[in-house]
């Protein structure tokens, strides 16, 4: 993690052009299984599977343990660090996962459905086959090897895909979804594995104590960070899996699926690259400010236009990719929505914490928010799912620029600077969804073939809409994302030299 800082600009200029491409890519694919397992299966699948997915999250963390990010972010790594995390990850995950076999049976007793304990028993195996791809995945991640990681992850979805499609065509029902879950898992650790180079059985590689103890100051409060975090971000689908109901779970789950697209497909592109990135680059404060204002702009650039289409064009996406069955999602798209638009920008302070070493306040900030979310499910579930949604809504709402005042003192950034950076983003949401809404008035379609055809109109009216608004009010963020892609796929002259470097 030594390179000059305009070689470190490049790289992870590189690294979000590949990331940025596959996922785009994985977003196709994804819709398209999406749309044939929501087709072939009941609401109430998915509802039994994200029973089961909520129960595993709670053990996910153990995964890893922190280890994977304390691996990027340590400035002198040996084999024996990496060798270290490999065996303890493997040998506590597969401990966890005979334990939540076990008491499987009782998970199913707590949800008051009896077919859930064999599927969650199934899916356990997703923990130590997991575990294994933390170390090879971080050693990518260190290395800036993208690039690599993009190809595992989009083959690794298209093989999952696959499988997944072809057993609920089968008439596996609940079971294509566990099936899926696996093949992906299985997928990725089988070609991460070779690919990063790491062999954990080398003689160079004997792990010791002492490695662990080094990675634990910043694993340790990392580890707390996330289990809270599951334990916060997974409560609603506990409880209304508990008190609603599998159906409902499984409105509830497809509907907050479409929120996170946002945060996974795009926020997570940009944070991938910039925690390496950054920490490369942890004494550079005037440069980490710059950088992350950049990222967080190419972010809302993306997310604030997509999510405000999706909020306008709710009703007819949820009918034409999901069917008439799903109608109750849309209305939870149209308040989630708000929710994904603020969370696009929340999550990118993991970077700050984790690039400046500061997982300890890093875990102090989710203790607080945890409880904050928890309030907010509880006091929701009295109106059923709407209820649930707009309070998680607005709790999201209200905390997020807390965070981003919390984690941007870290790297000397104030808040006006950033909601200036926003700015942009915001006012092309703006522009995108009010022609939207213009058309959606005029036009009410009601078969499924006009409204496959209001959707194809929408995306022409909205891709017009942003083009426009971006031509007239040209976004800084918007000029500078085009030209580093252009340095990056053609070489630095292709880039005004004047650029600065982030």
């Amino acid at each position: 993690m030594s390179q000059a800082p305009a070689d470190i600009r490049r790289t992870a200029a590189g690294g979000v052009l590949w990331t940025a491409s596959s996922q785009a890519l994985r977003q196709i694919l994804q819709v398209a299984i999406t749309a044939i397992l929501a087709r072939r299966l009941v609401p109430d699948d998915f509802g039994l599977i994200g029973m089961a997915a909520v129960t595993l999250a709670f053990v996910a963390p153990l995964n890893e343990l922190g280890m994977g990010s304390a691996l990027v972010q340590r400035r002198e790594l040996t084999p024996g660090h990496a060798s270290a995390v490999f065996w303890s990850q493997v040998g506590i995950a597969t401990g966890a996962g005979l334990l939540l076999a076990l008491i499987a049976p009782y998970i199913a007793f707590f949800f008051r459905r009896g077919d859930l304990a064999p599927l969650l028993r199934l899916m356990c195996f997703n923990l130590p086959i997991g575990a294994m791809a933390a170390a090879p995945q971080a050693l990518l991640l260190r290395s800036l090897r993208f690039r690599t990681l993009a190809m595992v992850e989009t083959i690794s979805l298209a093989g999952a895909g696959i499988v997944g499609a072809g057993m609920a065509l089968s008439g596996w029902g609940v079971w294509s979804l566990a099936g899926q879950a696996l093949a992906g898992t299985l997928l990725t650790t089988a070609l991460l594995l070779p690919l990063s180079g790491f062999n954990p059985l080398a003689r160079g590689a004997a792990p010791r104590a002492a490695h662990i103890r080094e990675l634990a100051g910043f694993s340790a409060p990392l580890t707390g960070y996330q289990l809270l975090n599951y334990a916060s971000r997974n409560l609603d689908d506990i409880l209304i899996g508990r008190m609603l109901g599998a159906g409902a779970l499984g409105y509830y789950s497809m509907a907050y699926r479409v929120m996170m697209y946002p945060l996974q497909k795009v926020s997570g592109v940009v944070g991938r690259v910039s925690f390496p990135a950054f920490s490369s680059l942890q004494d550079d404060l005037p440069r980490v400010r710059r950088g992350y204002l950049k990222a967080v702009q190419y972010i809302a650039l993306v997310t604030f236009p997509m999510m405000a289409a999706v909020m306008v064009a709710a009703p007819q996406l949820t009918h034409v990719l999901f069917g008439p069955g799903w109608a109750p999602v849309a209305p939870l798209i149209l308040v989630l929505s708000l929710a994904g638009m603020s969370g696009s920008i929340g999550t990118t302070v993991g970077s700050i914490f984790l690039s400046k070493g500061r997982s300890d306040l890093m875990l102090k900030w989710e203790i607080a928010a945890s409880l904050c979310y928890t309030v907010a499910i509880v006091t929701g579930l009295r109106w059923g799912l709407m209820g649930v949604a707009v309070c998680y809504t607005a709790t999201s709402l209200i905390l997020w620029p807390i965070s981003h005042l919390i984690a941007n003192r870290l790297i000397g950034l104030t808040l006006p600077d950033l909601f200036r950076a926003l700015a942009g983003p915001a006012l092309l949401a703006a522009a995108v969804a009010a022609p939207l809404l213009a058309l959606r008035l005029v036009w009410a379609p009601v078969s499924t073939f006009d409204q496959g055809l209001f959707l194809g109109a929408g995306v022409l009216v909205a891709v017009a809409a942003f083009a426009t608004a971006a031509a007239i009010g040209r976004p800084a963020a918007l000029t500078e994302a085009l030209a580093l892609g252009r340095e990056t796929l053609l070489g630095p002259s292709a880039a005004p030299r004047s650029q600065e470097s982030p």
